[in-house]
């Protein structure tokens, strides 16, 4: 309201009947207590965190409402309910029996079956067959039906799941799925005995891994949660798609936002291998349609397969299911040896959420992920079951799938927590996986089969590291702390691949099956004894090694020659990895009877320790630390020599060269001074009349006796052979 202020002296007619207008002025702006008009407020008053009390009870709807007074609201027709006007049933069969009620009441159970066991519900009357009766959202009564009104407070119990685990309730499940689109789960372990099916906008919540499981039951359903396998429809390819293509001619009856799969029969792993490294490894994409014609599809994204007319195999598209969320539950398999099973199954979807769930005992895959698009998967943990569960992974990216980010992941005795693979339908790619963890596994903890790409997994914690085979692959910060077997990083081979700070202990080496080409290894370590490989095949070509470092822990408790060929089979570790046109830079070995052997051509070697490695052993018969046996194009610099285990017997040359005739070679910078006398080789350095063009500069090994060199070029500051 006004406040009236004096404006003055007040002494004449006029000016007394002006001031009594300004009172009357500010009266107006008073609330009367008696209701004298206007009594009307015309902007919002401030309560300043006071209360108003002593209201009566409200009559209408334009009256405030009392705490007291409020039941519920109708969100059906926007009425308020008053308590005095809601009837309470027991359970929902006394509400089903009831023929009393009239359309628009409001009415509530204390429970489904009994009161209190979680189902109790509020329901609004509507006229007989508004809906259909699921037990849950409709009910039909004696007369007219009870439409559940919902509320955040819904569960899979107002429904008619016990969460008892022994009763049955997948029909509750489903029915909550099927009409509110959501199944959300409380506490309590939920029985199934049949596949919970998702589709568009769908999803299962529970409140925790922790104290919700869905246990799967029973023989003839493989899995617990699944996405429908959605109808495909074959076209015609006439054009070819092309790596880097946007568009592509075809006729076609797609829409935007549909999958097109393209399939070539031309072998995918030809990138890297000239051999076949399984029939199912081919040139096939699935492809976002951004936009189509009849005549031309859009995609959203470019391929990175090239799928030819000529090869062609096949072409289809589907429509994705959309929108699914999977979360706070944990599913397990009752049969641990059950064949092919999958806890949740996501196939020929997109834009899914699946976060805080728990796997167990799942023959196939806790999770599977198939021909899926844009996928967050994330704090989930998965429990393998025994040895003859079939392929036991914990999650699998398979069949094309693209863009799926993981996030803090777990795996107890699973082959692989983490695998990408694929029947062949099309390769998956562009795979993001971040915080894992794995112990007790099959295999390689973390896997990637050769018909992927792009896969980036970062901070892993394993027992039996990891194989990414395929294209572009990137893994980062791995401790692998009981490898107890040679690693590989990538066993189905790959190309343009990077490996880096990465740690195996308890390792026994390093291979692959396949080649492995212009990747990088870097910060790379393996600490072990018993070595039995270090080997990638030799047509693997252009590969970057930086801070590699090899230990044969146990060579420094050996006190014989005898006792360190006992630790392992491997003479050296170099041979088998330093192919064709390899680079190094760091170089750390520790162990071996001879402590780099280099072989093939092209390959640049720098700043290398050679740490208690080149003794006479039985394993060899050209002992040595350092060996050549390259044909052309080496260069060796700076290399650190050091023994002070006395009791190996040392080798019979420092640097022994022999067996090819071979050119442009250049050492430079060797030394063994680190070491102790005793451990000097029976001589420097052999070097055989083949090599005839030989650069030696600052070439400093010492010997109990002098050198053999026949060799030939030009030699600067070097103890083993003269300068010229």
């Amino acid at each position: 309201m006004t406040r009236y202020i004096k404006s003055g002296t007040v002494n004449t007619v006029q000016e007394i009947n002006s001031e009594l207008e300004r009172i009357q002025a500010s009266q107006v702006d008073f609330l009367a207590r008696d209701g004298q008009a206007p009594n009307a407020m015309q902007s919002t008053i401030d309560m300043n965190g006071s209360r108003i009390i002593n209201l009566p009870s409200p009559v209408s709807l334009q009256e405030p409402l009392r705490l007291q007074d409020l039941d519920s609201f109708n969100t059906i027709t926007g009425d308020i309910i008053l308590a005095s006007e809601i009837k309470v049933f027991t359970n929902v069969a006394a509400l089903v029996a009831t023929d009393d009620l009239d359309v628009g009441q409001v009415v509530k159970t204390k429970g489904y079956t009994t009161a209190n066991d979680g189902g109790g519900a509020e329901y609004i009357i509507v006229a007989t067959a508004t809906g259909t009766d699921d037990g849950g959202s409709y009910l039909d009564l004696a007369l007219n039906q009870a439409e559940l009104i919902i509320s955040t407070s819904i569960n899979v119990k107002q429904f008619g799941a016990k969460g008892d685990g022994i009763t049955d309730d997948t029909l509750p499940i489903q029915a909550s799925i099927d009409s509110l689109l959501v199944a959300n789960l409380t506490k309590g372990t939920y029985l199934i005995t049949s596949q919970l099916t998702l589709t568009d906008n769908q999803s299962i919540v529970g409140t925790g891994s922790k104290e919700v499981k869905i246990l799967q039951t029973g023989a003839g359903f493989y899995f617990a949660i699944a996405t429908p396998d959605n109808a495909s429809t074959a076209l015609t390819q006439t054009n070819d798609v092309l790596h880097g293509d946007l568009t592509n001619a075809i006729t076609n009856t797609c829409v935007a936002g549909d999958f097109i799969r393209y399939k070539s029969s031309d072998l995918y792993t030809d990138r890297w291998t000239t051999g076949v490294v399984r029939a199912e490894y081919v040139e096939a994409e699935i492809l976002e349609i951004e936009s189509a014609t009849t005549s031309v599809v859009t995609f959203k994204n470019a391929p990175f397969c090239n799928m030819l007319v000529a090869s062609t195999v096949n072409v289809e598209f589907f429509t994705p299911t959309k929108n699914i969320v999977v979360k706070g539950i944990t599913v397990e398999r009752d049969i641990a040896t059950f064949d092919s099973s999958s806890g949740v199954r996501i196939r020929k979807a997109r834009d899914v959420s699946i976060s805080d769930v728990k796997t167990i005992n799942y023959a196939n895959t806790g999770i599977t992920i198939e021909k899926t698009f844009y996928v967050s998967i994330e704090d989930t943990l998965h429990i393998g079951g025994t040895d003859d569960v079939g392929t036991n992974y914990g999650i699998s990216i398979s069949d094309g799938s693209k863009y799926v980010n993981i996030e803090s992941v777990k795996g107890y005795g699973c082959r692989h927590v983490i695998a990408g693979t694929g029947t062949g339908y099309a390769n998956s790619m562009y795979v993001n996986a971040n915080n894992l963890v794995a112990d007790n596994s099959g295999s390689h903890s973390f896997d990637a089969h050769a018909n992927t790409a792009f896969f980036t997994y970062t901070n892993i914690q394993a027992d039996r590291s990891f194989s990414l085979a395929g294209v572009g692959h990137k893994v980062i910060n791995v401790s692998s702390s009981n490898e107890n077997g040679r690693m590989s990083p990538a066993y189905e081979g790959g190309i343009n691949c990077l490996f880096k700070n990465v740690t195996c202990f308890k390792s026994k080496g390093l291979y692959a099956n396949e080649a492995i080409k212009n990747s990088t290894f870097e910060d790379f370590t393996l600490e072990g004894t018993g070595f039995t490989d270090m080997s990638i095949p030799s047509d693997s070509t252009g590969n970057t090694w930086k801070n590699l470092r090899v230990v044969n822990t146990e060579i420094g408790n050996a006190t014989t020659s005898a006792e360190a060929d006992a630790q392992g089979s491997v003479v050296d570790p170099t041979s088998g990895i330093f192919k064709v046109n390899t680079k190094v830079d760091g170089l750390h070995l520790e162990g071996f009877a001879i402590g780099m052997s280099l072989a093939s051509s092209d390959i640049v070697v720098k700043n290398v320790t050679l740490k208690n490695c080149g003794w006479l052993s039985s394993l060899t018969t050209a002992d040595s630390i350092i060996r050549v046996t390259v044909s052309n194009r080496l260069v060796l610099d700076s290399v650190n020599i050091v023994c002070d285990n006395t009791g190996l017997t040392p080798a019979t040359a420092g640097l022994l060269m022999s067996g090819f005739s071979s050119s442009e070679i250049s050492i430079s910078n060797i030394y063994n001074s680190g070491s102790v006398v005793a451990c000097y080789p029976a001589r420097p350095c052999s070097v055989s009349a083949g090599y005839t063009d030989l650069r030696l500069d600052n070439v400093r090994l010492y010997g109990a006796s002098g050198a053999v060199f026949s060799g030939a070029g030009k030699f600067t500051f070097n103890t083993i052979v003269a300068d010229n």
